[in-house]
């Protein structure tokens, strides 16, 4: 296989990469890395008032400028040149990339190897972003990641974004976490890669103490500034899509101004139909007694969230009906939570409970279920 070899687009990694696109319009659009073109063909032809694909690899590049010509869309422009150079002098309000994440010594292919930790181009990707993403543009990628010992993805993630790291809000949503040793058993039983890859693979994991393997979406946001940024990480499950992720990002934005938050109190929260309580009993005094409690939910966040039994009792009366502040006054009367707790603290369980899903708000409600990927 030649080392320029291009990535097919009609695969079902690309298409779940198309798939973790937003639909929205945009006035310009880059994909770095475009291979095919596809990504970039598919914006300028539905919903980017022009288009911009570049690829170090010159065949990538042609295919790509075929197959713009073949399609006859005048709205994109496919350049050669590694990762922003074709494109210096100019910005975007919205940036995509699917590059390469395979660890490999050095590269042989240059659609998969992505360094000797996999995470080089990616790295550099997100360096350009704060001389390229234009304020309140968007930048999304679909990789594979590492969380290590004692620093977890997100966290060198803001480290590639540098001294202007503040300016850009980040959401995660992991299609899957695996240890290093259950993604490798899974590349064995799937028999695509060799033993000398998979070894290597295993080696560099083990040298940077990795913990778990991240597959997922990411979305960075640069702000408009006079506040905080917002990091966000969640597992993805049945019906989510990115519409889901970009709710994510407004929620959690909304929750970080203190009158967005305070408002929480007069909103109606309810449980969604796939909600669990986990219970787990242990003996006390020769007989079974509840110790732990865990609440679940399956769509469109795998969430779980340990609570005490006061909280069981608040969410069992979370069925839409009633404000957050008469469950707020509700507790306290019953003597749950103690007097000193305060309207803030008590809108933050609501945040993080509807963050992850377990508690959804009539107020803003989740996008509808997304159709799965084929």
């Amino acid at each position: 296989m030649p080392a320029d070899v291009v990535y097919p687009g009609a695969i079902e990694n690309t298409r779940h990469f198309l798939a973790s696109l937003p639909q929205t319009p945009c006035e310009a659009l880059l994909d770095v890395g475009t291979g095919s073109g596809v990504a970039a063909l598919s914006a300028a032809s539905r919903y980017a008032h022009h288009a911009w694909g570049v690829d170090i690899a010159a065949r990538s590049v042609r295919f790509a400028e075929f197959n713009r010509r073949m399609n006859g869309i005048g709205n994109a422009t496919i350049l050669q040149g590694d990762l922003y150079e074709p494109v210096q002098g100019l910005t975007f309000d919205r940036i995509v990339s699917h590059p390469p994440y395979v660890p490999a010594p050095k590269i042989k292919i240059i659609f998969s190897d992505g360094g000797a930790d996999g995470e080089e181009i990616l790295a550099g990707i997100i360096q350009g972003l704060p001389r390229y993403l234009r304020t309140g543009g968007r930048f999304h990628t679909l990789v594979l990641g590492a969380d290590c010992e004692g620093e977890a993805f997100e966290d060198r993630i803001r480290k590639w974004l540098g001294p202007q790291q503040d300016e850009f809000d980040l959401v995660m949503v992991a299609h899957s976490q695996r240890s290093p040793l259950e993604f490798v058993a899974r590349a064995l039983a799937k028999g695509k890669v060799g033993h000398p890859e998979l070894k290597f693979w295993l080696e560099t994991w083990n040298r940077r103490k990795v913990d778990f393997l991240f597959y997922g979406s990411i979305l960075i946001r640069r702000h408009a500034g006079g506040r905080a940024p917002i990091t966000a990480r969640v597992l993805s499950a049945l019906g989510y899509g990115p519409d889901h992720q970009e709710w994510l990002l407004e929620w959690e934005t909304g929750c970080a101004d203190p009158a967005f938050q305070a408002g929480l109190m007069d909103w109606h929260a309810y449980l969604p139909e796939d909600a669990e309580l986990k219970v787990l009993h242990r003996l006390q005094d020769g007989r079974f007694a509840p110790v732990a409690f865990a609440v679940e939910c399956g769509t469109p966040f795998n969430s779980e969230v340990r609570c005490k039994d006061w909280m069981v009792t608040l969410l069992s009366e979370c069925n839409g009906d009633s404000t957050w502040r008469d469950h707020f006054d509700r507790v306290k009367r019953l003597g749950l939570i103690s007097d000193d707790t305060t309207d803030y603290e008590f809108a933050g369980v609501l945040r993080t409970l509807a963050g992850q899903g377990i508690l959804r708000v009539k107020e803003r409600p989740l996008p509808p279920d997304a159709r799965p990927v084929r």
